[in-house]
C-alpha cells in the first residue's frame, strides 16, 4: 500500500497499480485486485489530475486467508 502512495504522481495510473499487483504476487500473496479509486466515491480512476483525493484498495489472499486493506494516498 505504501508502494502506491510512494509512486503516486499525475499522469497515468496503470503501471504503478499493475507493479504493486506483480510485488505481492512475488510475496506468494494471490491477487483479487489493487486498484486506486477516487477517494468519494471509490470509482476506479486510471488517471490523476494531481488534485483529486484518491485511495489503494487492495485484496489478496495469502495462503487461506483474504486480505482486504485500503489507504487514502492522496
Amino acid at each position: 500500500m505504501l508502494f502506491l502512495k510512494e509512486q503516486l504522481q499525475p499522469g497515468s495510473l496503470n503501471g504503478i497499480t499493475e507493479e504493486a499487483n506483480v510485488m505481492l504476487k512475488e510475496k506468494g500473496f494471490i491477487v483479487d485486485y489493487a486498484a486506486i479509486a477516487d477517494a468519494s466515491t471509490l470509482e476506479p480512476v486510471a488517471e490523476w489530475d494531481g488534485q483529486k483525493p484518491l485511495v489503494a484498495l487492495i485484496a489478496a489472499f495469502l495462503g487461506q486467508v483474504r486480505l482486504i486493506d485500503n489507504l487514502i494516498i492522496a
